[in-house]
């Protein structure tokens, strides 16, 4: 008969032991109970503690009987885990009598193995024994992690071993007495299983046995226009039906109409993009005398900027099913879905990072959020999955504590928490084979596993409270000995998770399902105790992430470079504004991004305070007349210029005029009726052609633009004013 382990799990809580024997030949199945009305001594001088006599008297009564009849020649061995009744001296002394040298379990003859996993109920799973000449620790331990709960019926084919396999098939349920105590949890669930088949290696190499699909980058697009990058997020209708919500709500509140319409919609948003372009510490400064701007000043009045601004409405309250008022942010979700369509139309990229986005805000809110740490801690917060470059492809706004966050494409495991719920939201939108990089807010072990379902790989700093307790990294205090640099690795059985410690100012956990130490290159970092530049091992993981996980850190630079933040009360008003410049912000990313691929130079690109300022002209603009000067500031302005052309030359030399600013691009080639005005009868002399180029005096006017231009047989410089 061949060597055999008899392998024996303890739930001495139900006074019950299930005991299994395997050999050639030989199946025997005992579940063994103690009777209710037993009694143990617990004094001292009894040498057994309660559990171990109960223990005891299994190990000399039925079980040694039933071994007596199949052992021959002392060939079975006997194994159990190290539970406290197992452990106490009068058991061991019995075991070394009943099995000299033949017993696996704590202080015994054969150590139990390091890392081992505990012994699991036989009669929830199959277990296939090879029949060798004798087993060892290392065999049995292999045996046991490489148990497949999930199957009941296979067999192993191995070629070039003509041993057959012995297929232990599952035994059945045993009837177990309704009136004992806790009998549901005796059985281990398959995730505990699993769990405890887990064991970790120390090793440098690691390569991800996930195949990831060639994810297709980017084609080629032609630049265009700002405005019409920009369009793609806000739709022109979309300021239009802003208008009515608008209108809406003011007459539900007051009885009367705004009378707005979506021109001044567009005009109260491009006079609010340029004011936050100014820079001023308050937005009434921007209208007052000595700070007065005049396109902002002469576009829209200052109370009735603060009029539509504390009106502004994008959805009809009444109209919206109380089934919608479910969602906390159901007063913006036009906008934010308008924006989000469009950020989902972008095309992905393999690498992709997620990030919180924290929208600042310090009102009465259920939705606010506090972040130690970040440059705006209170406010809304707001998960964003974005390029390497910063091009935003999906975002989730967070709803707070109690709201269920599901993913369209699987199932989310109920132990997972927010951020990994978030991250398979997110990723709903990626294609397999793509590469997510997250920070130690999000990542987990269940997260990556979860990802790996979906052949999407994730990388991502860890919390030490969120390494699993079997894994046994350096102490800090050993790395800090080896220098800055150090690093430790360990690898999962099953060769698709590494997790990493790396010892630079202070010790850091990462976790990635793609990447490993190798390749270490040099990394340079500055050194206090040296005042210079250092050079320090850096493995791949840390390489790979720093490179790869600031895509939503630059997308909120460029946000808070011009952001609109004028101080309200209101959620719904500090929502939209940081939406309006999420989109700005997303099309000047998507604008740069073609003009580099298509090979422009750098002072070619505008800088983003150009493309906001084009921007809100085109807004100011957008119907195609110029309503910016008005009849009154236009006679003010002629009768100036009498009054220098009328001076003599001395007086002109000591008061220079200064020449009046150029109107925008887009009030130059807006439909509107530009017309020549012969000025001699209001002056007596020739003003400057305005034209780039021209240095011709002229009588000829622009009635639209108010501008001096040539018009001769020669030049013809007021059509080409209008056309570039």
């Amino acid at each position: 008969m061949a060597e055999t382990t008899v392998r024996m799990e303890a739930t001495m809580k139900q006074r019950k032991e299930d005991i299994r024997v395997f050999g050639e030949g030989m199946h025997l199945d005992l579940q063994l109970h103690a009777r209710k009305d037993t009694k143990f001594k617990t004094h001292k001088t009894d040498g057994f503690g309660k559990w171990a006599r109960e223990y005891g008297i299994y190990l000399c009564n039925p079980l040694t009987r039933s071994i007596d009849e199949d052992d021959q020649g002392g060939r079975i061995y006997f194994q159990h885990d190290d539970a406290q009744p197992h452990y106490h001296h009068e058991v061991r002394r019995l075991l070394d009598r009943r099995f000299p040298g033949r017993w696996l379990g704590r202080a015994g003859p054969t150590a139990w193995p390091p890392r081992s996993p505990d012994l699991t109920p036989p009669r929830l799973f199959p277990i296939v024994v090879r029949q060798r000449s004798s087993l060892t620790t290392n065999e049995i331990t292999e045996l046991v992690n490489n148990i497949n709960p999930n199957d009941s019926d296979f067999e192993i084919e191995d070629e070039e071993d003509n041993d057959e396999d012995i297929i232990v098939p599952r035994p059945p349920t045993p009837v177990i007495d309704e009136s004992s105590s806790d009998s549901e949890d005796e059985s281990l669930t398959l995730a505990e299983i699993q769990r405890r088949a887990v064991i970790w290696r120390h090793k440098n190499v690691f390569q991800s046995p996930l195949t990831f699909e060639n994810v297709s980058s980017p084609e080629l697009s032609e630049v265009k226009d700002p405005f019409e990058y920009f369009s793609k997020y806000l739709r022109p209708s979309f300021f239009d039906e802003m208008a009515h919500f608008t209108n809406l709500k003011h007459v539900s509140l007051t009885g009367k109409s705004l009378n707005c319409t979506g021109r001044e919609i567009r005009k109260f948003w491009g006079v609010s993009i340029v004011a936050a372009l100014l820079g001023f510490p308050r937005l009434r400064m921007c209208w007052e005398s000595r700070t007065r701007y005049p396109l902002v000043a002469e576009n829209m009045a200052r109370d009735r900027f603060y009029l539509l601004r504390r009106s502004i409405k994008v959805v009809d309250d009444n109209a919206v099913p109380q089934d919608q008022k479910q969602d906390s942010f159901w007063k913006v979700r036009p906008m934010l879905n308008s924006i989000r369509d469009a950020c989902l139309q972008h095309r992905r990229t393999k690498n992709v990072s997620i990030d919180e986005q924290m929208i600042p805000f310090h009102g009465h809110v259920r939705m606010r959020q506090y972040i130690k740490g970040k440059p705006h801690p209170v406010g809304l917060k707001n998960f964003v999955l974005s390029t390497p470059s910063g091009l935003p492809l999906d975002f989730m706004m967070y709803e707070g504590k109690g709201k269920e966050i599901s993913s369209e494409k699987s199932t989310v495991p109920e132990k997972l928490d927010v951020g990994g719920r978030v991250v398979l939201k997110l990723a709903d939108s990626l294609p397999p084979g793509s590469s997510i990089f997250i920070d130690r807010y999000f990542t987990s072990v269940e997260l990556l596993d979860c990802l790996i379902l979906r052949n999407i790989s994730g990388t991502g700093t860890i919390m030490a409270s969120r390494v699993p307790k079997k894994v046994q990294f350096k102490s800090d205090t050993d790395m800090k000995k080896e220098g800055r640099g150090s690093y430790d690795q360990v690898v999962r059985n099953d060769d698709k998770l590494a997790l990493l410690k790396w010892f630079d100012n202070r010790a850091i956990f990462l976790a990635s399902t793609e990447f490993g130490v190798e390749p270490v290159e040099d990394c340079k970092r500055w050194s206090k105790k040296d005042k210079a530049y250092i050079q320090i091992p850096r493995p791949a993981t840390v390489k790979m992430y720093n490179s790869y996980m600031g895509g939503v850190d630059l997308l909120d630079r460029v946000l808070g470079k011009y952001a609109m933040r004028g101080r309200t009360k209101k959620w719904t008003i500090r929502v939209i504004h940081h939406f309006f410049d999420f989109a700005i912000a997303a099309a000047w990313l998507e604008y740069r991004q073609a003009a580099m691929e298509s090979g422009w130079a750098k002072k070619d690109i505008l800088s983003y305070f150009l493309f906001r300022f084009e921007v809100a002209e085109k807004l100011i603009y957008f119907d195609g007349k110029n309503v910016a000067i008005h009849d009154e500031l236009d006679e003010q302005e002629d009768e100036e210029e009498k009054e220098d052309e009328d001076s003599d030359e001395s007086s002109r030399r000591k008061r220079p005029r200064t020449p009046k600013a150029l109107p925008p691009r887009a009030a130059r080639l807006d439909q509107a009726l530009h017309l020549p005005q012969m000025m001699n009868k209001e002056q007596t002399n020739r003003s400057k052609c305005r034209a780039p180029g021209c240095k011709s005096l002229t009588f000829v006017r622009c009635t639209e633009c108010k501008m001096f231009l040539c018009f001769t047989t020669e030049r013809n410089c007021f059509s080409e004013f209008h056309k570039k």
